[in-house]
């Protein structure tokens, strides 16, 4: 299919973009469900376009352009698209053949994160938190509530688009990673006959402390891109068309890092009514007991936290039975190239 595409057809890009975004979506499937990622590099390379940059080259490119002040964030995202989903499917794989797949599996732990170290250098830049978190990047671009002419409305639902997108694969990464880790720190019962592994077998057949704290780090830091992302879906019936696990491996995370805490952290309290809140939309086409249990658990978090007298509802533009389930549309999720800066986004 892809050698009958005519390249230098306007619309070629648009399509690219669309089956890169499917292939990444298939890989990060099957890196969360322990399955073979059966894309390779030859059929990432057929959907391409052009030679496609390392990572690193990448986010190197794209952090020079925002800190030039000059050119606008939509400018700069919707070229370099198909190249970050070519990108994060290739960490997929490479995350699914070092750690979550059955040959990594087999491997002890200090062979596997050698051999994935790479992976994570390159995760931990792109999701640690910004210092400014809760600071815009930019103006922000028009609420769908107000009245704008069809092409800046369409260029505003395609930089949502990628924003989503963009966010939502990074993260999905790191959870595959974390609940990885959380399966393998836990050493099964050794047989009778096999002595125990020694302190100096622990750090080479299982996660270190450290280790396991670096990823829950990142992961936790990664809810509150979760919780942006579902507000940066173009329209709100766009979410029931994702699938359902996604959102309730997060929702599952949040509940068990909330048990663990005893209630939810403050500066997850947004992301954890956001996520709880897509859940329930997410019913009106994935109609699962899975999710309705998390739901009811998620509801006596935030109950909770409600009762206690520090808490603010950071959220309440966000729920399901609103008139408008997005807020207004900002550039928070630039962080993911690691711009400290502001950027003057166009209203469009």
């Amino acid at each position: 299919m892809a050698p009958t595409w005519d390249y230098t057809h306007p619309t070629v890009g648009t399509r690219e973009v669309l089956w890169q975004g499917f292939l990444m979506a298939e890989a990060l499937a099957a890196t969360a469900l322990r399955k073979p990622v059966l894309i390779t590099q030859n059929d990432q390379l057929l959907m391409a376009s052009a030679e496609v940059p390392p990572l690193a080259q990448l986010v190197e490119s794209v952090q020079a352009s925002l800190q030039s002040n000059k050119t606008p964030v939509p400018d700069i995202v919707l070229p370099i698209i198909r190249l970050f989903l070519y990108n994060v499917t290739h960490l997929a794989r490479e995350l699914s053949e070092s750690i979550t797949g059955d040959h990594g599996h087999a491997l002890p732990w200090l062979t596997r994160h050698a051999a994935n170290a790479p992976l994570l250098s390159q995760l931990e830049p792109v999701l640690e938190p910004a210092p400014n978190p809760a600071d815009p990047i930019g103006e922000a671009t028009p609420s769908f509530g107000q009245a704008l002419p069809l092409m800046e409305c369409t260029r505003t639902m395609h930089v949502r688009s990628c924003a989503q997108a963009m966010t939502m694969g990074y993260s999905a990464l790191v959870l595959t990673l974390h609940r990885k880790m959380e399966y393998r720190a836990a050493p099964p019962t050794p047989p009778q006959s096999l002595p125990a592994p020694g302190p100096s077998l622990e750090g080479i057949m299982y996660p270190t402390q450290a280790q396991m704290n670096t990823v829950h780090t990142l992961a936790r830091a990664a809810v509150a891109d979760v919780g942006r992302a579902l507000t940066y879906l173009p329209n709100p019936t766009h979410l029931t068309h994702l699938r359902s696990n996604p959102l309730q491996n997060w929702a599952q995370f949040c509940l068990e890092d909330a048990d663990a805490l005893g209630g939810i952290p403050v500066e997850s309290t947004e992301a954890f009514e956001r996520i709880m809140n897509g859940l329930k939309l997410l019913g009106y086409s994935w109609d699962l007991p899975s999710s309705s249990a998390l739901v009811e658990q998620m509801e006596a978090h935030i109950a909770a936290r409600r009762a206690s007298a520090a808490f603010v509802s950071s959220a309440s533009s966000v729920h399901v039975d609103d008139p408008v389930f997005l807020p207004t549309f900002d550039y928070n999720w630039i962080r993911l190239f690691g711009t400290e800066g502001f950027m003057e986004a166009e209203g469009g």
